[in-house]
């Protein structure tokens, strides 16, 4: 009869027969539902987020005149000034700052161009 009463109690509808839940279980389903993963995924999503912002900003960069590439390496990856990046590139000081100047504006309008990244 003990046997009999486990063998059955696996099929009613709340009582697991002392054996926890089983994968179809629904109180199993609420244990695992996606409010644990959210951590994961929101990681995943800022993940997916960065390499979209950077494929935007590498397209946007390439696209851009040689020369303003050129400019905007020596402003602002390699930090140096006006007065420093003005003889490399056979400039005027004031010269070479409106060259800065024309190429951040120009990589801002293309990187804008090529449609927002959901942040």
């Amino acid at each position: 009869m003990i046997e009999d009463a486990r063998g059955k109690a696996g099929q009613g509808d709340d009582d697991d027969g002392g054996r926890g839940p089983t994968p179809s279980s629904p109180r199993l389903s609420y244990r695992t539902s996606d409010t644990r993963r959210r951590p994961e995924h929101d990681a995943d999503l800022e993940v997916n987020h960065a390499f979209d912002h950077e494929h935007v900003l590498c397209a946007a960069l390439q696209s851009l005149p040689a020369r303003w590439q050129q400019v905007l390496w020596y402003a602002d990856v390699l930090q140096e000034t006006p007065h420093v990046i003005a003889p490399r590139m056979g400039l005027a000081p004031k010269a070479a700052s409106a060259l800065i100047r024309r190429a951040r504006t120009g990589l801002r309008r293309a990187y804008l161009s090529r449609g927002p990244v959901e942040s």
